[in-house]
């Protein structure tokens, strides 16, 4: 009776792992903790995550791939767009791979995020600046860019 049971809970757990895996990529930390918190044991949760690796249906790769695209669409920046990944239990190698590393790339991404939030103005006084800098840098855009695009007559 007891295998039965087990039999069923890696069933439960596999077939709520690919409903979400059918909505969206997931990273496998991200997996477990989403099995964890529907009360799965800790063992299941490892061999449910060995399979779907297996059967590819969960890659931490893909995953970054995907989320890196999503986030750099919306306008955030390589800083914010890292540590979020970091919290995903992405590891720093897999971040670098699919990371753009240009600085080129970065500033035009920001010049466009500001551009979408205050348009082409530039600030008029400390108050508009700071404001202005805080949305970038909450955005993940680094200070030296900040300062590039909003100039630095009011720091």
């Amino acid at each position: 009776m007891p295998d039965e049971i087990q039999i069923q809970d890696t069933k439960n757990a596999y077939n709520t792992a690919v409903r979400l895996l059918s909505r969206r990529e997931h990273s496998c930390f991200e997996l477990k903790r989403k099995l964890k918190t529907r009360g799965i044991n800790q063992d299941i949760i490892d061999e449910t995550i060995s399979s779907l690796r297996k059967e590819d249906l969960v890659s931490d790769a893909r995953f970054t791939e995907s989320y890196v695209r999503v986030r750099i669409n919306k306008g955030f920046g390589p800083l914010r767009i890292r540590a979020e990944l970091g919290e995903l239990g992405i590891g720093d190698d897999m971040i670098a791979q699919h990371l753009v590393n240009d600085d080129d790339f970065w500033f035009e991404s920001a010049v466009a995020a500001h551009s979408k939030r205050f348009g082409d103005a530039k600030p008029e006084d400390t108050k508009a600046w700071s404001k202005q800098a805080r949305f970038l840098q909450q955005r993940g855009f680094n200070t030296g860019m900040v300062r590039k695009i909003l100039g630095n007559c009011y720091v």
